[in-house]
């Protein structure tokens, strides 16, 4: 999960976000590593981690929009999906960083 920092855009209306990761580094440390810089770079405050699997192409038999991302991250070494909650979801369990501030 993240919430997105004040240089976010999105912080007007996404009170956080689940991050999907597909990481092309074998060391699961390392691949954790990389993911949140690069979630921090794209102005999202990465939260805790909640799944961390090895995956293959074997995988997504079945499922074509994640075999899209899963070929990404295999040709460019990673792909990311923010799917974004609203700041007053009734569900949200992670609060927006300006709420903190």
């Amino acid at each position: 999960m993240a919430t997105p920092s004040r240089e976010n855009s999105e912080r007007a209306y996404a009170g956080g976000a689940y991050v999907l990761a597909w990481v092309n580094i074998e060391n699961k440390a390392a691949a954790e590593h990389f993911a949140r810089d690069e979630i921090q770079e794209s102005n999202w405050v990465p939260g805790e981690t909640t799944e961390t699997v090895k995956v293959t192409r074997a995988g997504y038999h079945d499922d074509d929009a994640n075999l899209a991302h899963y070929l990404e991250a295999v040709e460019s070494g990673s792909q990311f999906v923010f799917h974004t909650w609203p700041i007053d979801a009734k569900d949200a369990d992670v609060k927006n960083e300006k709420e903190n501030a």
